[in-house]
């Protein structure tokens, strides 16, 4: 029996993994995400300047849905975009004044020029600011399963021998725990062609579960473009996971995304990506793998709300001898925000996804292809603080339900928070 529970053992170190993944997607709302009825303008340059052109677009959109017809304004981001350096969105603002209004000679004559004279930032406009800025987070929380103890201690294996009863210790019981949640960011322009260059760690200290501590690295540089109509980004990336004070993970993935700049209806943007990771576990053999994913997303954006969702499938492609071999899936997500009348934003969203099996978990002793179905719900709360901080209080229940008894599990979070953006104002 120890024997059993020692191979047991091993087989739920694999879902470590996933609780540092969601813990990463648990942290403090970024402030681009927020959308603000009464800084329209701050909220996109954050987005630009966090390279994040999506939520860029939708502020955009946001504020040219205020007044569909005022040429101007649509004039005004395209020549802040450009004062800021982003050579390819600005064109692409140009692009669609072209083909949506009928611009005076003059106008024309100006967008011309300032096609010929690039975008290279500096003071082409009177509210253009530094791209470069950073960020912190500092927030207290608490969760219900630190260590995604299993719903019952009974476990029933199906293997070869027929099923086999267990009792497991209880140490695989969930256990709660305070945590603190820490983060800092930066980005920066590289270049006069829109790049940016983006650094990010996040952490999730646990009052008294200290072997689930989280701290993770990422960074990525961004490259924008656009072509007779259409726009899009080409991103690399590369990611450092710690959990318990090692190092568990570590990743790189590229990633390209295309969609239309104009011909949608009024208030609605869409995409279309394909990414490709190759990650490495250090502490846990065999589970080296690639992930191959293919994604669509599309957006509602209106005066005061906004809507985003996505749709996509991943292939899970081992690289080594691992319990229950490749796997391919789906997920997908959805997230409403909603401008409150006195300046705080609520958003609600929620996130399934379902991976499947190629082959048996571990032959003889699990003789099932593991069917694992996770989705995780998601309210929160931003408010406004100062001129450059929000406080954010954010809710969190995750359910994984699995067909391997061992795997399933449920989690509760609630967490307070608060945020700071610095250097984005010219002196």
């Amino acid at each position: 029996m120890r024997f059993i529970l020692g191979l047991l053992r091993v087989f739920v170190q694999a879902r470590w993994w996933a609780r540092a993944c969601r813990v990463l997607g648990a942290g403090v709302l970024c402030a681009s995400g927020a959308v603000c009825a009464n800084g329209l303008y701050e909220q996109a340059l954050d987005a630009i300047a966090m390279g994040d052109t999506v939520t860029a677009a939708a502020l955009l959109e946001q504020l040219t849905q205020q007044q569909p017809n005022h040429a101007g304004a649509w004039l005004d981001m395209a020549m802040l975009y450009c004062g800021a350096g982003y050579t390819a969105q600005a064109l692409a603002l140009f692009d669609a004044i072209e083909a949506r209004f009928a611009p005076p000679p003059g106008i024309v004559e100006l967008m011309a020029w300032q096609r010929a004279k690039g975008c290279r930032g500096g003071a082409t406009h009177d509210s253009a600011r530094s791209a470069m800025g950073w960020g912190a987070q500092l927030g207290r929380g608490y969760e219900s399963n630190v260590n995604q103890g299993v719903r019952d201690l009974n476990v029933t294996l199906n293997g070869a021998a027929g099923p086999l009863y267990l009792q497991l210790t209880p140490d695989y019981a969930p256990r709660g725990d305070g945590f603190t949640a820490l983060g800092l960011d930066a980005s920066w322009p590289v270049g006069q062609l829109g790049t940016s260059t983006w650094v990010q760690w996040q952490g999730q200290l646990f009052d008294k579960q200290r072997s689930f501590d989280v701290g993770a690295w990422q960074l990525g540089v961004t490259q924008p473009w656009h072509s007779q109509g259409w726009r899009g980004q080409l991103q690399a990336s590369a990611s450092w996971l710690d959990l318990g004070g090692a190092r568990y993970q570590q990743a790189t993935g590229v990633r390209a995304s295309v969609g239309p700049v104009a011909g949608l209806p009024p208030g609605w943007q869409g995409d279309v990506s394909m990414g490709w990771r190759d990650i490495q576990y250090k502490t846990v053999s065999g589970f080296d793998a690639r992930w191959l994913d293919v994604r669509t997303a599309v957006g509602y954006t209106a005066t005061n709300w906004a809507l985003q969702g996505s749709a996509g499938w991943q292939r899970d492609t081992a690289l080594a001898v691992r319990p229950g071999g490749d796997r391919m899936g789906w997920s997908a997500d959805v997230l409403a925000r909603w401008v409150l009348q006195w300046g705080g934003v609520a958003e609600l969203g929620g996130t399934v996804q379902n991976w499947l099996d190629n082959s048996p978990y571990a032959a003889g002793l699990i003789d099932q292809q593991r069917v694992q179905r996770s989705s995780s719900l998601r309210a929160a709360l931003v408010w406004p603080a100062g001129p450059q901080g929000q406080w954010v209080l954010e809710g969190r229940q995750v359910r994984s339900i699995d067909n391997i008894a061992l795997f399933g599990y449920d989690a509760l979070s609630l967490q307070l928070g608060y945020q700071w953006r610095f250097g984005r104002r010219e002196p």
